[in-house]
């Protein structure tokens, strides 16, 4: 999955999530938003700096000719989003917030 996004209108990055959570590796830009917090780059897929068409290609064709490192990108992509952005996990999260703003 691909998501080249050059402006910081991308705040997180949603789609990626519903990508990893198919098994599919990312890649994606280094803004300065949520999108590279959600890839990670070299466990989920690759980063690669905003507006450098060639390091996006580069990225793109190392996934396309590596079907391993696909599979292991996309293995634990979909770990991440189970671990991190599931329904619970966000709520445990924000419990945490909550609980740390109450004092206690």
């Amino acid at each position: 999955f691909c998501l080249p996004s050059v402006a910081r209108s991308e705040a997180f990055g949603i789609v990626q999530l519903e990508a990893m959570a198919c098994k599919k590796p990312c890649v994606s830009t280094s803004l300065p938003t949520g999108v590279p917090f959600v890839n990670q780059d070299k466990k989920t897929g690759i980063i690669v700096p905003p507006k450098d068409p060639q390091a996006l290609a580069k990225a793109i064709n190392i996934l396309l000719d590596n079907p391993a490192l696909r599979e292991k990108y996309g293995k634990y992509a979909k770990e991440r989003v189970k671990r991190e952005f599931a329904r619970e996990a966000m709520v445990h999260k924000i419990m945490e917030v909550y609980r740390g703003m109450a004092g206690k």
